[in-house]
């Protein structure tokens, strides 16, 4: 489970259509993000894993830990909204019987970026294609057996890659493998924003990138 708030704030003149991201260091996994919608207004906030036996932070701190990493970027925000996100995890509730599970309801969100909307969307088709076409009780198996097959290798890597964006080095370096291969690039937003997984190519940029001291591309 991961905690999140968003709110919507005037766009700072160095952000002007700019999407930003910064990775916390003390409350890994977490970050905070600003947004530039283009009317004016950026979209900001902060979210963070939530760990057993670590209490959960209080909206102000939430806050607090949003200005650490983006100063002034809430400044003037309004609309501030909470949200717990259950985290997917490869095997995931489909339903039972007659009812579908789709998106945040089956409990998928994207373990390493918190994003959910691709799920949401492939999910939703899956159900609606399935309740078209299917009558009787087949219908949940029918989808189950879709949605795993759609979801299940890429989960798996979803779960190794959270794990592994714990470790502020392996973040740091896959960020700088990124930032300096157009290819690991995109492999990384298919595996945090879509159906990727991880490829050699991005494990190559990884293992390069350890090797190396911060700050060297």
């Amino acid at each position: 489970m991961a905690l999140a708030i968003r709110g919507y704030a005037p766009t700072p003149p160095g952000r002007t259509g700019a999407q930003v991201i910064v990775f916390g260091t003390s409350h890994q996994p977490s970050y905070a993000w600003s947004f530039d919608r283009g009317d004016g207004l950026a979209n900001v906030g902060y979210g963070e894993g939530l760990t057993a036996g670590r209490s959960h932070p209080t909206r102000r701190e939430l806050l607090s830990r949003l200005d650490e990493l983006l100063p002034n970027a809430a400044e003037g925000a309004t609309a501030w909204r909470a949200h717990h996100l259950p985290l997917a995890v490869p095997s995931w509730p489909t339903g039972r019987g007659r009812v579908l599970l789709v998106g945040d309801a089956a409990g998928l969100v994207n373990p390493m970026t918190g994003e959910g909307i691709y799920y949401a969307i492939a999910t939703g088709l899956l159900a609606g294609r399935t309740a078209a076409q299917t009558t009787g009780p087949g219908a949940g198996r029918r989808y189950r057996e879709a949605a795993r097959g759609l979801l299940s290798a890429h989960l798996r890597h979803t779960a190794l890659s959270a794990r592994l964006s714990h470790s502020g080095l392996i973040l740091d370096a896959g960020i700088r493998a990124a930032s300096a291969d157009q290819r690991v690039f995109d492999d990384l937003v298919e595996l945090g924003l879509a159906n990727g997984r991880i490829t050699a190519m991005t494990l190559r940029g990884l293992t390069r990138h350890l090797a190396r001291k911060p700050g060297r591309i």
